[in-house]
């Protein structure tokens, strides 16, 4: 058995993972949803209000497998996973710019309540930058909202991709929604994506990231990469390009994604989130 989250309890018996939700209505959207993982995702074993069941999956998470099976995980999604909703557009690009604009201002607002120093500090590993307000304020956010409508994840994280002894590949951990929609935005799968092949769990749980304050006004941070996953991300920048689709925009969402989590971890993380955030959005739009 494992906590996850405030309501949720997980437990892994034998050949099943049961899922508890207090929270009903999230536990139904989640079993409505896995309908759409179709063969991406486990298979689902019928189960009472509160609970999602599902077959265990034996297999590595993403992070453990070749460079090549990165590469085939990407094209047998973009085959058979990421397939091009018909949508109302005016209405997707109302409800992005909910989900990338007005919550990331709601959480950078929330970190910075919860330390208040945080956005004070002017030096951040030798180069000065603005407030995070003077830099969202550059942010293209009509181009962020233009998002492509697809059959989705909604987190993408290599951990929440396992890897079966056939090499096939399975989907956990989907999210309910996207902005409260059954379908999400590409860009947003791709950026998830990129946000793990940088700075990666195992390295943070390993205490291989520092921050450190050289004064009340300048700060360094650094973390360890694994070689791997900057070969994957090195994929992944290649699959965009090569698929027509705009990196920048990917770079700027995943620096967002950053910002946008960093309230939900203690120091040092939290802080190394915000500041490693707050600097490659500062690199990409001013």
């Amino acid at each position: 058995k494992t906590q996850r989250k405030p309501g949720e309890v997980v437990y892994i018996i034998k050949n099943r993972v049961i899922k508890y939700f207090s929270d009903r209505k999230k536990c139904r959207r989640l079993k409505e949803r896995a309908k759409s993982l179709k063969s991406n995702g486990p298979k689902i074993i019928k189960s009472p209000d509160n609970f999602l069941v599902y077959e265990y999956v034996e297999g590595k998470h993403l992070t453990e497998v070749s460079a090549s099976l990165f590469s085939k995980f990407l094209e047998d999604l973009n085959k058979s996973f990421w397939k091009n909703k018909k949508v109302n557009i005016k209405k997707f690009k109302i409800q992005c710019n909910k989900f990338y604009k007005d919550k990331t201002f709601d959480r950078v607002a929330l970190a910075i309540n919860q330390n208040p120093n945080i956005d004070r500090i002017e030096n951040i590993n030798g180069k000065k930058i603005p407030s995070i307000y003077k830099i969202l304020r550059k942010v293209n956010w009509d181009l962020l909202s233009s998002g492509i409508p697809v059959n989705f994840h909604g987190d993408l994280q290599p951990e929440n991709i396992i890897v079966t002894k056939n090499n096939n590949f399975k989907l956990i951990d989907w999210r309910t929604d996207f902005a409260e929609l059954a379908y999400g935005d590409i860009y947003y799968e791709f950026s998830k994506l990129n946000h793990m092949l940088t700075i990666n769990t195992r390295k943070v749980l390993d205490g291989k990231i520092k921050v450190n304050y050289k004064s009340n006004n300048e700060v360094k941070y650094s973390f360890e990469t694994r070689s791997i996953l900057l070969k994957f991300q090195k994929i992944l920048y290649e699959f965009i390009k090569k698929n027509n689709f705009d990196l920048e925009r990917v770079k700027i969402l995943t620096a967002l994604i950053y910002l946008n989590i960093s309230k939900f971890y203690d120091n040092p993380y939290s802080e190394l989130l915000f500041y490693h955030g707050k600097k490659q959005l500062h690199k990409l739009v001013c």
